[in-house]
């Protein structure tokens, strides 16, 4: 309990530290704009937090009025939390955004279950870099590892089915580099799957496959499964590897563990040679062999220039969160989601990132769109002027992040170096 309060006190007075000096006047621009369309969901995930959540839906004056400033200077808007294909104002709201804002990137995320015929002609014709949240290699492990209830099996079967009937209408339009992001949420009961999974998503032709750790609903870190964890780790070290240059395999942002824990693991793991690894995982070695996703990426950047979209760098792509930018012709990479980055919530409320809990650690109230509305308008400058988002700035730009999530890559810039001549 000491310790507890010791590290408490630790955090309130580095963001304590920031109130006293709030530079950072900005004028935002080349936003990413998560929309908070819902907070329901037409799966039956077991470790789904959104389930968990008071059903709600974003009102239609946040959508096409109150947030109507923010479009001109966004790159890329996200639908998220909820299911936005049964969002009530979704596709009247993501087909507005395309026919009145066609610079935006869409980034969709789904569990593909109402991912029918009518979102995969309007995601082909817009561009959107679309997710979707597999989770299981076969309709039996769906079953086993991922629906709470009877009926997986079928869920399943209709995931795929949309899957494949997305994936060749991408490729009958010549625009297969804009195939879906597959993921899998992974808990002890299906580690073991790791490798079909990949192998699964590449014959999807899946540009990347992202991998999350449930440590929500799991004690992995200091339970019984430990041994499965190192194997899970071991077996996606291996495969990131392989394929390294060709497929990109992402796990580091969303693990429990520090990258000191990671490098434990390497430093207990067989040294496998390329030759080695391609023959251990020759099935997934002759599906992505032939891949390369710089050189996709580029096809994507051209396509999307071709139809007048805003630039998006592959780390963009790739994470959707933090930014890359060139500095001495060195890549930097840190956070800048409290410049560039807003979450607007179902209820109204504001939010740097959704991995952040600044409002939680300083045990201050989350903003909220209702304190900022005036004469049914809303002035943006006040929002992203305001103190709490000067007050993030502050403390990333002081190393500070005593409200952010431990590992992520972002943390540990030296702002000091880069920001001014950068951000500015």
């Amino acid at each position: 309990m000491q310790i507890k309060f010791i590290l408490y006190i630790k955090k309130l007075k580095c963001l304590l530290s920031g109130i006293s000096a709030l530079p950072e006047i900005i004028n935002y621009k080349n936003l990413t704009v998560h929309m908070l369309l819902n907070s329901t969901c037409n799966a039956k995930c077991r470790f789904c937090v959104v389930r968990k959540m008071k059903a709600e839906e974003i009102s239609e004056d946040v959508l096409f009025n109150l947030a109507k400033p923010l479009y001109p200077k966004t790159n890329v808007l996200i639908p998220t939390l909820g299911e936005y294909t049964i969002s009530k104002s979704g596709y009247k709201y993501l087909n507005w955004i395309s026919q009145n804002y066609p610079h935006i990137n869409l980034f969709t995320e789904t569990n593909g279950i109402a991912f029918d015929e009518k979102w995969q002609n309007f995601s082909m014709n817009n561009l959107v870099y679309t997710a979707c949240s597999l989770n299981a290699i076969n309709a039996k492990r769906y079953q086993e590892t991922v629906w709470e209830g009877e009926g997986g099996e079928v869920v399943y079967d209709k995931i795929i089915n949309n899957l494949r009937n997305y994936q060749n209408l991408l490729k009958s339009n010549n625009l297969e580099v804009f195939g879906t992001r597959l993921s899998m949420v992974l808990t002890p009961d299906n580690y073991c799957d790791i490798e079909k999974f990949v192998r699964l998503s590449l014959e999807l032709n899946s540009r990347f496959v992202t991998f999350f750790f449930d440590y929500t609903n799991y004690d992995i870190v200091n339970s019984a499964n430990q041994y499965k964890i190192n194997d899970a780790l071991k077996t996606l070290i291996e495969i990131e590897e392989l394929l390294k240059g060709k497929y990109f395999i992402f796990y580091k942002l969303y693990t429990p563990f520090s990258k000191a824990d990671i490098e434990k693991v390497k430093q207990n793991m067989e040294h496998l040679t390329p030759s080695q690894l391609q023959e251990k995982y020759s099935a997934i070695w002759e599906l992505g062999k032939d891949r390369d996703y710089k050189a996709e990426f580029t096809k994507r950047a051209a396509i999307r220039k071709q139809h007048n979209k805003a630039f998006m760098s592959h780390l963009q792509e790739c994470t959707v969160t933090g930014s890359q930018y060139i500095l001495n012709n060195k890549h930097t990479n840190f956070c800048t989601a409290a410049w560039d980055h807003i979450f607007i919530y179902p209820n109204g409320d504001i939010g740097v990132c959704p991995w952040e809990r600044w409002h939680n650690v300083f045990k201050y109230q989350r903003l909220n769109i209702r304190h900022f509305v005036k004469n049914n308008k809303i002035n943006w400058n006040e929002v992203f002027n305001g103190v709490y988002y000067r007050l993030v700035r502050k403390n990333i730009k002081s190393n500070c992040y005593a409200g952010c999530m431990k590992n992520c890559p972002y943390k540990n810039s030296d702002f000091k170096t880069v920001y001014k001549d950068i951000l500015e």
